[in-house]
């Protein structure tokens, strides 16, 4: 069990408390598994099915609330996942997506169908995820597009050029 791994991430209460929920449910028989389920969605507002494959490092700032992954997702180490996020299938025989380490998803985003997202990628707040994301790239929009491939130089954080003299 990753708890003590779990828990060196979570940055504020509600995000331990969701880990701490999660990893308990795993652990218990079946039968029991649903008293921590139950308090997961309760207290945190998040629906994570004990039958996602979830590595080490699991990051739910906010807690998870309005998280929502399809049981056959899998998740990968270290990924931050942030309030509102969906991860589930386009049809009736489409798969769950695959999230690979590292990755960041932002708030309300939505990864829809098989998709793989490689390692270190960032998805936008919003966004609506339809293909794969190649490691270490960013998506955003609706339908989500790739602004920042890999081998290619990502442009300076606008917070840190100056800002111009107003006067």
């Amino acid at each position: 069990m990753d708890l003590k791994d779990d828990l060196s991430k979570a940055t504020d209460n509600f995000g331990r408390v969701a880990v701490i929920l999660l990893r308990l449910s795993r652990s218990l028989p079946s039968a029991l598994s649903v008293i921590p389920d139950t308090l997961l969605r309760i207290l945190c507002g998040c629906d994570i099915p004990r039958s996602v494959a979830i590595e080490a490092g699991l990051r739910l700032p906010h807690g998870g609330r309005g998280v929502v992954v399809h049981p056959g997702s899998r998740i990968g180490r270290n990924v931050t996942i942030y309030h509102g996020v969906t991860l589930g299938v386009s049809g009736p025989s489409q798969g769950a997506p695959e999230i690979g380490d590292g990755v960041y998803i932002g708030t309300g985003a939505c990864l829809l169908g098989a998709v793989v997202v490689g390692p270190s990628a960032r998805i936008g707040a919003n966004a609506v995820v339809l293909g794969n994301v190649p490691a270490d790239s960013t998506a955003v929009g609706v339908p989500a597009r790739i602004v920042s491939p890999p081998n290619r130089p990502r442009a300076a954080n606008a917070t840190s050029a100056p800002l111009p003299d107003s006067s």
